[in-house]
């Protein structure tokens, strides 16, 4: 897993999505596509191997953001 710094040649925004009740042009979630990317080794995220524990670390607590959110709309939708 790398981070990818703004500007780097070869990754381009296809377009913005948006996120729950956000309109799909505007948000801070986007399709992107990545085109021969370089990137400097010292872009590594976390240590060699790590990538798939380092996700899961980083999405286990959206996953019961977005369930906590649901189960309070669909109770909102049952009332």
């Amino acid at each position: 897993m790398f981070i990818v710094p703004v500007g780097t040649p070869g990754v381009k925004i296809v377009r913005n999505v948006g996120l729950g009740n956000d309109r799909t042009d505007e948000g801070t979630h986007a399709y992107l596509r990545y085109t021969d990317v370089r990137v400097p080794g010292d872009a590594l995220l976390g240590p060699r191997g790590g990538a798939f524990m380092m996700a899961q670390t980083r999405l286990g607590a959206g996953r019961i953001h977005h369930a906590m959110r649901t189960v309070g709309l669909a109770r909102r939708a049952m009332t």
